[in-house]
């Protein structure tokens, strides 16, 4: 819930744009499953590049031993 005003400034990128508080929660709330979803399309990447990641160390360590020393 937003405060008791009629509207609020909701900042886009430098701006301040003065949108009705029913609209603000509107837009709030899909910039926010927006993000929620950037995030979890991110985390995935990740899991993926750290997947390929712990494989090359794998071949990397049965080439070459202990006599390298990479990364945990």
């Amino acid at each position: 819930m937003l405060a008791d005003e009629n509207s609020c400034e909701l900042v886009i990128g430098e701006c301040f744009c003065e949108i009705e508080n029913e609209n603000c929660e509107e837009k709030l709330g899909e910039i926010i499953s927006k993000q929620k979803g950037e995030i979890e399309k991110y985390r995935k990447e990740l899991k993926t590049v750290s997947e390929a990641m712990d494989e090359l160390k794998k071949v990397l360590y049965e080439k070459f031993g202990q006599s390298i020393n990479l990364e945990e």
